[in-house]
């Protein structure tokens, strides 16, 4: 009777020992299990073609921004598909020429929906993505647009994204520099057929001058295209300001520079960054000291702008610029969308783009983050220093 007890007791201990096993067991297998965030979108792999649509200046006035563009978005798309970061699916990229004009914008939008882009990325100049938007929307074809910094865009339906962020919103670190070399005054020369300098005189105007105590004292009208700035020059000496700024896109900055110099002004010139990408920096002795706004500088001290700026360097020889981190960053966007769906089409992309803009992720520009699809950015002051573009704020 008692050896019966004693196994008895032998086997309550046994039993009890194996459920403390079994509960610790379970509780690391809890402790272990991927959150949702870690887990992958798809029990498979991705494989097939990802076709991508990309519209942008090839030709125009606006093809010294398309050209760099287009090198951002073939190192993506050479790392993309090098790395396996999609498995076995591999990126394919279509280019089309949008020009300068709204119609060719819309024209060739059309001729990549028909073609079966599952996502398109891209776009050089406001008005032309303005113009395609409706055509998209309707089409639901999700869209990352790289340049085209006009309002507008994002607002125009549910898939559109954007990953510049707009110049207005950090327009105050302009001000803020002006400020701080002694301007007091300023003329401003801006083209009034483009959404975009229209917006940010606007915003000048009404909030970042009267904050820091600016003073605008004459104002000429110009075109994109304008080439000529010798009368504008006259009228700008004239009134004497402190400092000019111009609001053009491209070549036309060059000229108006030059043409102010020319004229005998000495004073601080300042613009945005439609005189990016070289623009301004290669633009002779006339340009020492100009100041520009732009969202990228490869100086910025983050750990993803100097990955990006020495797979560049390694891949052109040459330092990249900021159209060249936007067409990267749009299109590792598209990339992260296709590896958040788990799937490759038109309706996956679009619920991979609404999961990465609720995040944040590190691109070329640093740590992107997005409000209602539109990237937000701290921005930069760039000022030319011996035909370099220099980080200054």
């Amino acid at each position: 009777m008692m050896a019966m007890r004693w196994s008895l007791s032998r086997m309550s201990l046994l039993l009890c020992m194996v459920a403390v096993m079994l509960f610790a067991l379970a509780c690391q297998q809890e402790e272990e299990a991927p959150t949702p965030s870690q887990q992958t979108p798809s029990a498979g792999r991705l494989s097939g073609v990802v076709k991508v649509g990309v519209p942008i200046s090839i030709t125009g006035t606006a093809v010294f921004a398309g050209s760099q563009q287009k090198e951002g978005i073939d190192l993506a798309v050479e790392e993309i598909n090098r790395s396996g970061f999609l498995d076995d699916a591999r990126i394919e990229v279509v280019y089309v020429d949008h020009k300068d004009t709204a119609e060719d914008g819309v024209n060739v939008v059309r001729q990549l929906i028909s073609q079966g882009v599952v996502a398109i990325t891209g776009f050089t100049w406001t008005h032309v993505a303005l113009a395609a938007m409706p055509i998209i929307n309707d089409a639901k074809v999700p869209t990352v647009v790289q340049i085209a910094a006009g309002k507008g865009i994002v607002e125009s339906g549910p898939y559109a994204y954007r990953v510049q962020p707009q110049q207005d919103r950090y327009a105050n670190k302009m001000g803020e520099e002006l400020r701080a070399r002694g301007v007091r005054t300023t003329a401003l020369i801006y083209a009034d057929d483009s959404p975009v300098f229209l917006d940010l005189r606007e915003r000048f105007l009404r909030e970042v001058f009267p904050r820091v105590g600016i003073q605008v004292v004459t104002e000429e009208v110009i075109k994109v295209r304008t080439t000529d700035f010798t009368a504008i020059a006259s009228k700008v000496v004239s009134a004497n300001p402190d400092a000019v700024g111009i609001f053009t896109a491209g070549a036309p900055n060059c000229t108006a520079v030059k043409q102010l110099r020319q004229a005998g002004y000495r004073g601080q010139i300042w613009g945005q960054y439609g005189m990016a990408g070289g623009v301004i920096a290669n633009c002779g002795p006339e340009a020492e000291g100009v100041l520009f706004l732009q969202p990228f500088h490869p100086d910025l001290p983050y750990d993803s702008t100097k990955r990006f700026v020495q797979l560049f360097q390694n891949r052109y020889n040459k330092a990249p610029t900021v159209f060249h981190a936007l067409g990267y960053d749009g299109m590792w966007m598209v990339a992260r969308a296709v590896k958040a769906a788990g799937c490759i089409s038109a309706e996956c992309l679009q619920r991979g783009l609404t999961q990465v803009a609720s995040q944040e992720f590190d691109g070329a520009q640093g740590p992107l983050r997005f409000s209602e699809r539109d990237a937000t950015g701290a921005g930069t002051v760039t000022e030319v220093k011996g035909g370099k573009e220099v980080l200054v704020r």
